[in-house]
């Protein structure tokens, strides 16, 4: 995904996602020189063009870097996030306008690109050359080959824009627009599908806006169009009812209405029914998922698990990887410090050499890494999963306060806290407004009440006592 990017805005890309994460949003060129690893002269002008960037793009409505002697502070104000940068240094690609182009403009030149975007024929070239290396290393070089999969080559693109674009812009006339929010409406109102998040909607939307435009071009051509999707005839013939009156060329309506079930399927568009997946594909899951419910932890969830997982593992197996890490600058802190035992679970499964046979190589694709712990934290209760930590309670105000701070404590997302009101040996952390001589384990003392600082000095301990166990 990152290569999509002109070189320069990905690292001003990355050094704005690394302030981001910084706890005190203080930075230095040193550390940025580290942590992209570009020397010092690089990181400095990277810094000082990312600070124009964000003036002459009226970024500070939202975003604000100051120097100060040899430090960086940023700051916001919460209204956006990193996606917005995302957005602008994306759309600023020539890769990506190379491709938009040739996608809405098929019978048009490189001689014309050139022209509409006011570029020498000679760049135009250069472009053509590194937009043809970044399709070849997915194998699905549209321009220069028949040799590549229409189905995967969907879903591929309609990462690339959904990943940029978000709900930023649409960059679609307003007359495909319409055409697919009406074909959208119609296949809810046939409660066909379920559009739970609005990042769900934007997706739809994209795949069908190139859906529309390859079909509109004759590339209706697909090696694999079994439906996964064991529904209803009534429900075949209302999707492809709805298709036909949305696409142009109409010469392969069954097969693209079996490509786009597939699609709804493994994103989980589907209100109802249940996946008929093809046999190698259902071999490999039974694979998948004698490897993951092997671990003692999760053997009394094999069914949870398989029909949480099924959805994301078929979508990588019948994509063949063609899936773009759209996380790749995602700062994954938040689940290895607080989520470790569930973090480290993935990470062991996808290093798995078997698992590696069947899905590839998954283990710094931080989309997938994600979607895996989000699933399993769903599915699985912490506790199982958590060491469990100790913690006393032991207050001078009296029973009931104990009550009130264990309760709080209790309801910790990120820990298997036991919570007790009386100390021994196998007490973790004793928490009390007093200290006594025999309290041999860590412990904090507390003000009546608790406040904010107390409560995040209860959590950096919790996450110290985690990694010790």
């Amino acid at each position: 995904m990152k290569s999509i990017f002109e070189k320069d805005d990905y690292e001003k890309f990355m050094i704005f996602s690394y302030m981001e994460g910084v706890k005190n949003q203080n930075v230095s060129i040193s550390d940025i020189e580290k942590r992209l690893s570009i020397t010092y002269f690089k990181a400095t002008k990277l810094m000082d063009e990312l600070i124009k960037d964000f003036d002459h793009l009226e970024l500070e409505s939202f975003f604000f870097i100051e120097k100060k002697k040899r430090a960086y502070i940023y700051s916001k104000n919460g209204l956006d996030s990193v996606n917005r940068l995302f957005w602008i240094y994306g759309r600023q690609s020539f890769k990506l306008a190379f491709i938009d182009y040739f996608l809405k403009y098929k019978k048009n030149s490189i001689e014309d690109f050139s022209l509409d975007y006011f570029i020498s024929l000679s760049k135009a070239y250069k472009i053509s050359k590194h937009v043809n290396e970044f399709l070849d290393s997915y194998n699905l070089n549209f321009f220069e080959s028949d040799q590549y999969s229409e189905t995967q080559l969907r879903l591929f693109l309609t990462d690339i824009y959904t990943t940029i674009y978000k709900a930023y812009e649409e960059p679609f006339d307003k007359a495909l627009i319409d055409k697919t929010e009406k074909l959208i409406d119609d296949l809810k109102n046939n409660r066909l599908v379920e559009i739970v998040t609005d990042l769900d909607y934007i997706k739809l939307k994209f795949y069908l806006y190139i859906t529309y435009l390859r079909n509109q071009n004759n590339h209706s051509h697909f090696n694999e169009a079994a439906s996964f999707r064991q529904i209803k005839f009534e429900q075949i013939k209302t999707i492809k009812s709805c298709l036909a009156s949305f696409l142009v060329n109409l010469d392969n309506i069954d097969d693209e209405v079996y490509v786009f079930i597939n699609f709804l399927q493994v994103n989980e568009f589907f209100l109802d029914g249940f996946m008929f997946v093809p046999i190698p594909i259902r071999a490999a899951l039974d694979d998948l998922f004698t490897i993951i419910c092997s671990y003692k932890e999760l053997h009394n969830y094999r069914s949870q698990i398989r029909e949480s997982f099924i959805p994301l593992f078929t979508k990588v197996l019948y994509y063949d990887t063609r899936i773009l890490d759209s996380q790749f600058n995602a700062d994954l802190s938040v689940f290895q410090e607080n989520y470790s035992e569930i973090y480290q679970l993935c990470l062991d499964i996808c290093l798995n050499k078997k698992v590696i046979e069947i899905l590839g190589i998954q283990n710094k694709n931080k989309s997938f890494l994600m979607a895996m712990m989000l699933k399993f934290i769903d599915v699985i209760p912490n506790k199982l999963l958590l060491k469990p930590i100790k913690v006393t309670v032991d207050f001078s105000i009296g029973k009931e306060y104990n009550t009130f701070i264990s309760s709080i404590i209790d309801n910790l997302p990120f820990a298997n806290v036991l919570v007790d009101n009386r100390y021994s040996e196998e007490t973790d952390i004793y928490l009390s407004d007093f200290l006594t001589n025999q309290i041999k384990s860590k412990y904090i003392i507390w003000n009546n009440p608790p406040t904010s600082k107390d409560w995040e000095i209860f959590g950096n301990l919790v996450s110290v006592v985690k990694k010790q166990k």
